[in-house]
């Protein structure tokens, strides 16, 4: 399965178009931070992003919800730092 895969449901995100792929995915965890992707939250997306690409369902599904999740770890500690 290639990174053109599209989730079930698309993944929103304020202030930007939703991400409705694994490509679209991969290309926002490559705009965070270096010291953020690092993180083991995004680390663990990107490996089941690898594995979704490679052998699509279940880990499409697995990884918008690893990502999902990430997402709202991220935005609990920015707010904890403001």
């Amino acid at each position: 399965m290639p990174w053109f895969a599209r989730f079930d449901e698309p993944i929103k995100i304020a202030g930007r178009a939703p991400l409705r792929t694994l490509a679209e995915a991969r290309g926002y965890i490559l705009e965070l931070r270096k010291l953020d992707r690092e993180r083991i939250e995004w680390r663990t997306v990107t490996g089941i992003l690898s594995q979704a690409a490679t052998h699509g369902e279940p880990y499409v599904s697995m990884a918008r919800l690893a990502f999902s999740r990430a997402l709202n770890k991220s935005r609990l500690k920015d707010r904890h730092q403001a």
